[in-house]
């Protein structure tokens, strides 16, 4: 297999460009009975329970701060992604719910209906992949009765954690990779809160040795602990409210996603200490001797 070229790995997208053909898609391309999937949701937002009051597709986004038409490159990035949440949640809660019978009892093409998804199943895998995000669905179905889509940034220290922890946690994960939680204090807080509970008060029998040591391994694992404490007893994440320590938001989005990643490395340690001890019992002792 080639190696990628670092060429492979950038943005390689125009984010207006893809906005722009994106929209048209939706407002253009045939969905069913010769409408397009932004015509025939109009008149039927009304049947969907988790979009509330919102009484159009554009009121929908406005509502939740999202800067239409875009002016600047990170707020065609922004529309781009939640054109996408907005269409891959959509088609969850109707499969998923069989509410075929409830949006499409007047539908009869669906050779139509079909094409488009596959169409636009491509799209998004194009930009996703050249904004360097991807979909993950929740392990459990939410209030709605389906398993919610995520779009998280792709992130190889995070994948390669998921394997060492239970579902909940790997939720919380990646969530917090979502792109709706990159600027959001307050979700990242509500985040980091429930980490704590799982991997520091419910997992203190997995990720830190009690007391003083003198071996390297459990030394830095208790390190890690210690300096993870320190920022969530110094600022506001476990409890609200104003934190010891004055910090700007600039400030809280860097320690706290530092936080992160050092929750990361915890609940690799244990996992690392393992593979250490095995790897020093089958070889330290059975070095080939020179005849």
């Amino acid at each position: 297999m080639p190696r990628l070229s670092i060429l492979d790995l950038e943005q390689r997208i125009d984010p207006f460009s893809e906005y722009h053909k994106l929209l048209s898609f939706l407002k253009n391309e045939s969905f069913i009975n010769c409408h397009s999937f932004i015509q025939y949701l109009e008149g039927k937002l009304n049947l969907i329970p988790y979009i509330k009051s919102s009484r159009t597709i554009e009121g929908y986004f406005i509502e939740r701060g999202v800067v239409l038409p875009p002016q600047t490159t990170q707020e065609a990035t922004d529309v781009l992604l939640y054109l996408i949440s907005f269409y891959e949640t959509y088609m969850r809660w109707v499969c998923v719910n069989n509410n075929f019978d409830l949006i499409y009892k007047d539908a009869h093409i669906w050779g139509d209906y079909e094409a488009h998804i596959q169409k636009m199943n491509n799209i998004v895998i194009s930009i996703l992949e050249g904004l360097n995000y991807k979909i993950i669905y929740e392990e459990e179905n939410n209030q709605y009765g389906f398993k919610a889509p995520l779009i998280v940034k792709r992130d190889t220290d995070v994948d390669s954690v998921l394997p060492l922890v239970h579902s909940d946690i790997r939720i919380d994960l990646l969530s917090y990779l979502d792109f709706r939680v990159e600027n959001n204090l307050q979700a990242k807080e509500d985040i980091l809160a429930r980490l704590y509970k799982t991997i520091i008060d419910d997992g203190k029998e997995i990720y830190f040795t009690a007391g003083k040591t003198d071996d390297f391994r459990l030394k830095y694992q208790n390190e890690l602990y210690d300096r993870i404490k320190l920022v969530y007893n110094q600022t506001n994440i476990r409890h609200g409210g104003q934190g010891k320590i004055e910090l700007t938001n600039e400030d809280k989005h860097k320690y706290y996603d530092m936080c992160f990643y050092l929750l990361l490395q915890l609940i690799r340690t244990p996992k690392s200490i393992e593979d250490m001890k095995e790897i020093k019992d089958t070889f330290a002792q059975k070095q080939k001797v020179n005849p």
